[in-house]
């Protein structure tokens, strides 16, 4: 077997019209397990000027192409995921023993969007395998036993799972079983992972802690509440309203001016994460690795479905980089929700979400956004989450994270 010094990967991209693209990449020591395979990405599927560009507000970039996704998707799933005895596929977190049930979320979207079946199957399967008592994955595993290392669901994960499943519903119709496990799950997050409060149908956590005095921003996806109303129309009021009421909780926590968010707040709006119960860095006041990625989230529905009050928002925080704080060469990877900066690296996680901010605004800004982004490398994201994230944002620039419903 050849060192991890000196190995070279060939990874053959077959694309939908049957052109076959080579390309050789180094190996760094982040690479844990290496083998040559050939990977069929379906990305083009749906994602023509016609078919899915048109179908998408906002501005898709010019500064990426199809085949910069392709070539981060097989370099992440090169990187990060790891097929375990029993067939199912986990993706490593920071510790890459390790595996987070936020990472297969991500992954699901990814292998979704990819049209990558074996993988999809494979990371749904590793789901499966470390369900709670509530029929929802334990957030943290170690690799592939049963082993768990932090108990209880954690929702992002949920929502981005269940997301991932109406995805692959569209990309393999002839797959029933799709649409049953998604709405499934649809039905469990709702019965375990919302609340009400004060008039307001709230997102927790988890489901074994948060509610009102305890809400994270960043795991609000009124995109997918939208979509979840439209696939499963059962219970379509409530996730409505809870799209909805996302706004009403981000607007009293978004400071105003910068419109940066806190990692955690209460349902009024005052940062922190005190009664949550856990020891949060900052007691998640601050703008940081959480609350890095509502500028996606929220463009998601901005794109998706053309919500004002979404693309309200991404212009404020875009706005912001642009004018204030200098351009998207002044981020850092944590600031103070007034604007201070008091982070010191740049990466994907803070910089590509404002790219994709910057969809709502005008070409010449997200193109400028998505160079700076296009330039970070494995230097500026040596971990799983950089790593994971930049490929979900170049999805998102290129209009190739596209709406299920509408597709």
């Amino acid at each position: 077997m050849p060192t991890m010094k000196s190995l070279n990967i060939v990874v053959l991209l077959l694309t939908l019209n049957s052109l076959i693209y080579a390309q050789t990449t180094d190996c760094s020591k982040l690479c844990i397990v290496a083998t040559a395979t050939i990977v069929k990405s379906d990305i083009r599927k749906g994602v023509s000027p016609v078919d899915g560009s048109a179908k998408q507000m906002g501005f898709k970039t010019t500064k990426l192409t199809n085949d910069d996704a392709i070539t981060e998707f097989n370099n992440w799933k090169q990187n990060f995921t790891e097929t375990c005895p029993d067939g199912s596929v986990r993706v490593k977190f920071d510790d890459l023993t390790q595996t987070v049930s936020e990472g297969i979320g991500y992954g699901m979207l990814l292998a979704a969007y990819h049209a990558d079946k074996g993988l999809i199957d494979g990371l749904w399967k590793y789901y499966n395998a470390h369900l709670d008592i509530n029929g929802l994955m334990d957030w943290k595993i170690e690799g592939c036993t049963q082993t768990r290392l932090g108990s209880f669901a954690a929702t992002d994960a949920e929502l981005d799972v269940a997301a991932a499943l109406v995805v692959a519903s569209k990309q393999w119709p002839a797959t029933l079983s799709y649409v049953a496990d998604a709405k499934v799950l649809i039905g469990k997050i709702k019965q375990f992972e919302t609340t009400t409060s004060n008039g307001l149908n709230l997102l927790k956590p988890g489901d074994g802690f948060g509610g009102a005095s305890c809400l994270n921003a960043s795991y609000f996806s009124p995109a997918y509440y939208r979509l979840f109303a439209q696939f499963d129309n059962t219970s379509a009021a409530f996730w409505n309203k809870m799209a909805d009421d996302s706004y009403t909780l981000i607007n009293l926590n978004a400071h105003s001016t910068t419109g940066l968010v806190s990692d955690w707040q209460k349902a009024d709006g005052t940062p922190g994460g005190a009664s949550c119960g856990v020891n949060y860095a900052y007691n998640g006041t601050r703008y940081s690795y959480d609350a890095a990625r509502t500028p996606w989230r929220i463009a998601v529905d901005y794109l998706w479905w053309g919500t004002p009050a979404a693309k309200t928002y991404i212009d404020k925080v875009s706005d912001w980089v642009a004018g204030p704080l200098g351009g998207i060469a002044n981020v850092r990877d944590g600031f103070q929700q007034n604007g201070t900066v008091t982070g010191l690296y740049q990466n994907s996680t803070f910089i590509g979400a404002f790219a994709v901010s910057a969809m709502g605004s005008s070409q010449s800004r997200v193109d400028g956004f998505t160079t700076y982004f296009k330039s970070l490398t494995t230097a500026n994201d040596p971990n799983y989450f950089n790593r994971t994230l930049r490929p979900i944002y170049m999805l998102t620039l290129t209009k190739n994270f596209w709406n299920p419903i509408n597709h």
